[in-house]
């Protein structure tokens, strides 16, 4: 296996693809596009470019953050999430890629990155230094954090870094 893929769910999430035999990462944020719906302009996940993400990165495994709702979750808001999470593993399942679920208690855990997603930021830009740019931005804890997935699964497998993994830019 070369190809591990971590998911971070959910609309604000990302996808990162870590090749371990190139030493590179790309990171996606979650394709979504803007809906309206009655007075309100609402976020949708786009299943087709989801798809397009998987077949063109072609993971060998892939790892999501087994996520749930919290009691401060609006109803839409948690239902919109629960969608966009089994719209991930449908496609998964669909296209046949072998994917496992982790608590975030566990890879952070494992991984020693504290609960605030701000600090999981900065650990992806100690362990991966060369692709700080990646997640510069205040909203892109979830394209560290699935870096973070996709290192943890990679390890899990018997990966040891051995040169710096590198960003691999992406055009979609």
């Amino acid at each position: 296996m070369n190809i591990f893929c971590g998911i971070d769910p959910g609309l604000t999430g990302a996808l990162a693809f870590l090749n371990t035999k190139t030493s590179t990462l790309a990171v996606y944020d979650m394709p979504v596009v803007k809906v309206t719906t009655g007075d309100s302009t609402r976020s949708r996940l786009v299943p087709e470019k989801l798809r397009d993400l998987f077949d063109q990165e072609a993971p060998d495994t892939a790892l999501i953050e087994k996520v749930h709702s919290t009691p401060n979750d609006g109803h839409v808001g948690a239902f919109t999430f629960g969608k966009a999470t089994g719209l991930v593993i449908g496609c998964m399942v669909g296209m046949d890629i072998p994917f496992d679920e982790t608590t975030p208690g566990k890879w952070k855990k494992d991984l020693r990155v504290p609960a605030d997603k701000e600090m999981a930021v900065h650990v992806a830009s100690r362990l991966f230094p060369k692709c700080r740019g990646l997640w510069t931005r205040k909203k892109d804890h979830g394209r560290a954090e699935a870096a973070l997935i996709a290192l943890y699964l990679a390890v899990k497998n018997g990966f040891v870094p051995s040169q710096p993994i590198l960003p691999r830019i992406t055009d979609v």
